[in-house]
Parts: C-alpha cells; structure tokens; sequence
C-alpha cells in the first residue's frame, strides 16, 4: 500500500525506488561503486515548478560529508549548494548473507539512503526544454559523479500536479460513495 500510495502522490519518489529495486535486484548490472547518486525530474513540469528528487548512497567505510551542486538552467534558484553528511550502506552486491533476501535488502538501502526533495522553479515567461545538473564532490572538492536530466516545461497541466492528483482523488472517492450508499437503503 505504501509504494501504491507514493505511485499516486510522489511519481518521481516512486521511480528512485523503483529504480533502487532494481539495483538490488542486479536487474541494472551496476557496478561497485563508492557512491551510488540518482534523481528523478518529471519529464514535464507546468505551471513553472518541478519537484527534484535525489537519493545517493555511501558505499565506503566511514560516515562521509559530501557537497551537492544543483544547477538550474534559467531556474530559481539557478544555483544551490548544499552540504550534507552520509552513513554508510553496504553495496547491495557486498551482502552474501543468504537469509536476507532481497526484500529486506532494498529496505536496508532505503533505511540508509539521503534522499532529498527540492523545489524548484522557472519564471512564468520560460517553456521548453531545461536542463538540471547535479554534481556530487567529496569532502576535499572532488566531482565524484555528476548528472543531468531534463524537463521540459509546459502551459498545460502536468498529470503529475497536485491538482491532478487531488481531482483524481476526489473522483475515485465519489465512485466508492454512490456503492456504499446504494447498500444503506
């Protein structure tokens, strides 16, 4: 119910985890990596705003504290800087132990995971394509992954908006109603 739930009201939340299953599962053939960064942007934003989310994990030994540069083309704010600390998590591959299934390791992976969610948005008078970069450097100023996905920005209605959701919502509320009532009488 939990992941139904995040499907319906945070798509791009869903699809971080959707993806992190996936890398627990070894369905992504990732490779072993110190630091394991992904983010999710709607492919369409309207009414100028977009909703960023990041989940990076540390695979090294020791808690670690890293920078992260988000970069938003002719955005607001078209620049922050963000510095954050980071546990360690166990690479998915680096656990043998046959008890644990994988269940129970992408809850672990969701247990230690940073994950953000940010605001973002554009002036009233931009639309089309926008890019948004995300740079992780270590503590000494190392880029150690960088990444960028694109939306595009629309007039119309994002079926992700929360408008949507909320009509959607209510509808689907109303069809339960009309049964439930038809039954008292």
């Amino acid at each position: 119910k939990l992941l139904a739930h995040t499907r319906a009201w945070e798509p791009g939340l869903f699809r971080l985890i959707d993806r992190l299953h996936d890398s627990v599962s070894g369905l992504q053939g990732e490779d072993f990596d110190s630091w394991r960064l992904d983010l999710d942007l709607p492919p369409r934003c309207s009414e100028g705003q977009g909703e960023l989310f990041v989940m990076l994990h540390n695979h090294t030994e020791t808690p670690k504290t890293f920078e992260l540069d988000i970069v938003v083309a002719k955005g607001e704010p078209e620049y922050q800087s963000l510095r954050i600390s980071a546990p360690t998590t166990p690479h998915p591959s680096t656990i043998t132990d046959q008890s644990i299934d994988k269940v129970s390791k992408l809850m672990r992976m969701l247990d230690k995971a940073v994950v953000l969610w940010i605001g973002i948005a554009w002036p009233d008078s931009e639309s089309g394509p926008h890019p948004v970069q995300v740079t992780l450097k270590g503590e000494s100023g190392e880029t150690l992954s960088s990444m960028v996905v694109q939306t595009s920005l629309t007039t119309g209605v994002n079926p992700e908006s929360a408008a949507v959701r909320m009509t959607e919502a209510a509808e689907a509320v109303r069809r339960i109603a009309i049964p439930l009532s038809d039954r008292q009488n």
